[in-house]
């Protein structure tokens, strides 16, 4: 399957689930996803970045938890999917009007901005799903700036113990089930928790991130090794 049918494969999906999206979100992760993206926000060194890439931004909470902090001159929100990015738009717009925010469809493989165009990129639980982590690695390192930060949450799984069991029954059975009730797309929520699995299995983001010439800052577990904060930056 070449890239750009299984581009077209992963935007077709979160289509179909956009409209309930944020409230899966904020259901299925018992709330825990607004701390989620604090920590990660606090990440944000530069103490008044002005240009900001929110790379895989779906419905836009990330964006939004940057601007309840930050007020950049330029902010991007980039996904494949049109439906997420709709929404993400209709929530930023009506929260913060239109001026200092642009939404553009593209793959994180090929990203259409110049070279070093942000202080910032953040990645709130997209990287999983991209074809080829360590081309979209080396797109984040051209487009930052120097000293210019990546800051990527993203699903992991404990090791060891009876929360990881309990938390892999969650998982397996928990999450596909309500999640497709609720959204009505049980494909969707077969495939989100096994790319969740298979991403935290494989580690994949540490080497390509070094391999893009980015050093790495700190990794960081939360919520008992559920999700991984990790922040890097471009020397």
């Amino acid at each position: 399957m070449s890239s750009s049918t299984q581009h077209e494969e992963i935007s077709a999906m979160f289509d179909t689930i956009a409209h309930q999206y944020d409230v899966l979100n904020h259901i299925l992760s018992l709330g825990l996803d607004y701390r989620w993206r604090r920590a990660a926000i606090r990440q944000v060194m530069t103490p008044a970045p002005q240009t900001v890439l929110d790379l895989a931004a779906g419905t836009g909470d990330m964006s939004l938890t940057l601007l309840k902090r930050y007020k950049p001159t330029k902010l991007v929100c980039a996904d494949l999917s049109t439906e997420m990015l709709e929404r993400g738009k209709k929530k930023i717009t009506k929260r913060y009007g239109d001026k200092q925010t642009e939404f553009v469809q593209c793959a994180a493989e090929a990203l259409p901005f110049p070279e070093a165009t942000f202080q910032c990129v953040m990645i709130g639980f997209g990287v999983r799903n991209f074809q080829n982590i360590p081309q979209a690695m080396n797109e984040v390192a051209r487009v930052l700036e120097e000293k210019g930060r990546l800051i990527v949450l993203e699903f992991s799984m404990p090791k060891r113990g009876f929360f990881a069991l309990l938390y892999k029954f969650y998982l397996r059975i928990l999450l596909p089930l309500f999640g497709g009730l609720i959204s009505g797309s049980f494909k969707a929520y077969r495939y989100l928790p096994s790319s969740m699995e298979r991403y935290a299995r494989e580690s994949p983001l540490p080497s390509a991130i070094c391999a893009a010439g980015l050093r790495m800052v700190e990794t960081k577990p939360l919520s008992g090794g559920t999700v991984l904060l990790t922040v890097a930056e471009k020397a």
